[in-house]
């Protein structure tokens, strides 16, 4: 048995070598193609975290329902949108640190836009609950759009071929070989802009919302392609 899985493995390796040999055999032309698209998200995950502190004397469960009510006012649906991410009792770390911290509690907000963002911002703030972060942002079609970014690599790499064997009086045929670069999504950090954080024009008028601007997620793919280089025919 150890024998003939090794007599296969020989065989594969031979087998690969004779494809390689062929490509070397035949003439060709080995491009690299590129695609790029810039992508709004609409999907923006908030921490929310909530703590019961001793000077504040507010009860996480009261803060809690103070912050399902604001978000429903604004038309969430929270039995989809919010979930508790975390849930801790810190009365060890009190007694030994004198943390005024008691009991705190986390959830995760998923929200579609950067308006309804800030408008939870707002809200929340204005009654108290201010840790707020965002995790992170994504795009709800994700794998469709690089599936397509990467189609059009492809195409790019096949647009360069024609060109370049065009310029020596030549053409390019099928695809010998197509080779995808392991490109993954660049998303870049969230710029949130707040009174809290920058200086604001004095014509902004008190109560509008904190303006949240997001960066475009990049997806950027490369591909290596090998393509038949024919003689144009007359």
């Amino acid at each position: 048995m150890k024998h003939l899985a090794t007599f296969f493995l020989c065989l594969c390796a031979l087998c690969l070598s004779a494809q390689e040999k062929n490509y070397l055999d035949r003439p060709y032309i080995e491009v690299q193609g590129e695609a790029k698209l810039l992508v709004v998200p609409d999907e923006i995950y908030i921490r929310i975290l909530l703590q019961e502190t001793d000077k504040q004397k507010v009860k996480v469960e009261v803060l809690e329902r103070n912050m399902v009510r604001e978000l429903k006012a604004l038309g969430i649906d929270v039995e989809n949108q919010l979930s508790v991410s975390d849930m801790a009792s810190n009365f060890r770390h009190y007694w030994i640190k004198n943390s005024t911290i008691r009991t705190s509690k986390e959830y995760q907000l998923k929200l579609g836009t950067a308006d309804m963002a800030g408008k939870v911002f707002q809200r929340l703030e204005a009654i108290g609950i201010s840790n707020l972060s965002i995790i992170r942002t994504d795009h709800s079609q994700i794998e469709q759009l690089k599936m397509e970014v990467k189609k059009n690599a492809v195409k790019n790499a096949k647009d360069k071929a024609q060109e370049m064997a065009s310029a020596i009086g030549q053409s390019v045929g099928a695809a010998l070989n197509i080779v995808e670069y392991n490109n993954s999504p660049v998303r870049y950090n969230l710029a949130m802009k707040s009174r809290a954080m920058v200086a604001m024009d004095e014509a902004v008028l008190e109560e509008d919302a904190p303006q949240l601007e997001f960066e475009k997620i990049e997806l950027n793919y490369s591909v290596m392609a090998r393509f038949d280089l024919l003689e144009k025919t007359k």
